[in-house]
């Protein structure tokens, strides 16, 4: 099951987001909903998401410092907002996907099957790696 984490400072949009997401209630559980990126940047360690929807434009913080002062991260990011004007920062930024606000159904699909293989990417690379570790151990 995929972990997923929304950090939007609209609840609105965070929950709309969320009832979208139902749709892939068989591969994707929403895990939590943070409107305070603060809140965020100290929780979302324990919590290990797979996946991050993540807001760009928040008061006091936007997604890009925040991922910043998360420091190394250990998942996918997804940005979802109303602006279209940070489609390059978020290349830079090394998301795997930039949704416009209202989310379209049609582009979560597609956002939701680019992570899938991209987790299953990351699975048999990981597993690669393990066996060449030991391989390599073993000699």
């Amino acid at each position: 099951m995929i972990k997923a984490v929304i950090i939007d400072d609209e609840l609105k949009g965070a929950t709309l987001l969320q009832h979208k997401l139902r749709a892939f209630s068989d591969k994707l559980s929403v895990e939590r909903i943070f409107s305070d990126p603060f809140a965020a940047l100290q929780e979302l360690p324990s919590i290990s998401p797979d996946i991050v929807f993540l807001d760009v434009e928040m008061p006091l913080m936007d997604g890009f410092k925040f991922l910043e002062d998360l420091g190394n991260i250990d998942f996918e990011v997804i940005f979802v907002t109303a602006y279209n004007v940070y489609a390059i920062e978020t290349l830079r930024a090394d998301a795997l996907d930039y949704l416009l606000k209202p989310v379209d159904t049609d582009e979560l699909t597609a956002a939701i099957e680019k992570l899938s293989k991209r987790i299953e990417w990351k699975k048999q690379h990981q597993k690669h790696c393990n066996l060449t570790l030991a391989s390599y151990t073993q000699n």
